[in-house]
C-alpha cells in the first residue's frame, strides 16, 4: 500500500509539472456524456482544461494504481465504461508487476492498446507528449529519513 501512495505522489508531481489539473482520491469522478452521468470512486484522473462545474463531465486522462484489491476483476469494466464515455486516455500502473499499460482512443472512440512497459523503457501519453514515465524511476522506492 505504500508504494502505491508513493507512486501516486510521483505521478501527480509529474502531472502538475505538465500544467495538468489533477484530481486524486477521495474525489468522486463524475462521468457525464448525452444526459448520462456515472459516479465512482476515481483514480487519478486529468483535466487538460480549468473547469469550475461541480460535475466536470469526461477527464481526458485517467491513471489508475492497481493494489491488492483491484488487481482484475473491474478493469475490464472500467475499461468498457471510460470508452463509452470517451476517456482520451486510459493508463492501468500494476505496481505487484511493474507494469504500465496505455489505452488510447482511436478515431472510432475504441481502446488501442497504445503502448506497454514492464520493469524498464519509457511511456509517453499520446494525448499530452510532455508527460513521459520512466518505467523504472516510476516502481522505484526512495523514502528519506526525516
Amino acid at each position: 500500500m505504500e508504494q502505491r501512495k508513493f507512486i501516486l505522489k510521483k505521478l501527480e508531481i509529474l502531472l502538475v509539472e505538465c500544467s495538468l489539473e489533477v484530481y486524486r482520491n477521495p474525489t468522486m469522478l463524475c462521468l457525464r456524456k448525452k444526459g448520462l452521468t456515472n459516479l465512482m470512486v476515481s483514480p487519478v484522473f486529468v483535466y487538460g482544461r480549468s473547469t469550475e462545474e461541480e460535475c466536470k463531465g469526461v477527464p481526458d486522462l485517467i491513471i489508475e494504481v492497481l493494489d491488492n484489491f483491484n488487481q482484475s476483476d473491474k478493469l475490464v469494466i472500467k475499461l468498457g465504461q471510460y470508452m463509452e464515455f470517451g476517456v482520451k486516455e486510459y493508463w492501468i500502473i500494476n505496481p505487484l508487476l511493474n507494469t504500465v499499460l496505455l489505452y488510447s482512443l482511436d478515431r472510432n472512440f475504441k481502446y488501442i492498446q497504445a503502448d506497454i512497459a514492464k520493469g524498464k523503457g519509457i511511456i509517453q501519453s499520446v494525448l499530452y507528449p510532455k508527460f513521459i514515465l520512466d518505467i523504472k524511476c516510476l516502481f522505484q522506492l526512495h523514502f528519506s529519513k526525516e
